[in-house]
């Protein structure tokens, strides 16, 4: 679901609010085994699609400042993910070291945009 809300004024300013909000993507879930817990790990695949990435959620906002001319554009600033959510990407692993030898898997999650605020110029021909 995404839902936005934009100002216009006079003075050629306009202010946006974007929300986006997603039940989170599917995706098969994989975890590794040993016999010893220590070498020879194997990934194990669960049901195809079987698993879901945690809700997304996003709010965006962008000021900017509408020109016109030969080719109409526009200033802006904005930030993205304002609220911070931690949006997952996905899921990888990472082998720590076992003290003696061997190693043991960690799952680790690579996130999307942390708050993140960014400035340009936007030209529309």
């Amino acid at each position: 679901m995404v839902a936005s809300l934009t100002a216009h004024t006079l003075e050629n300013w306009d202010l946006t609010g974007i929300a986006r909000l997603h039940s989170g993507d599917p995706y098969t879930s994989t975890f590794w085994d040993s016999q010893d817990q220590r070498y020879n790990w194997f990934l194990v695949s669960g049901l195809e699609m079987g698993a879901r990435y945690p809700d997304y959620f996003r709010l965006d906002f962008r000021l900017s400042h509408r020109v016109g001319g030969r080719f109409p554009g526009a200033f802006y600033v904005e930030l993205i993910n304002a609220t911070n959510h931690q949006n997952v990407f996905l899921y990888t692993w990472h082998f720590e070291p076992i003290p003696g030898g061997g190693s043991y898997p960690t799952r680790q999650t690579l996130e999307l945009f942390p708050r993140l605020p960014s400035a340009g110029f936007e030209i529309r021909f």
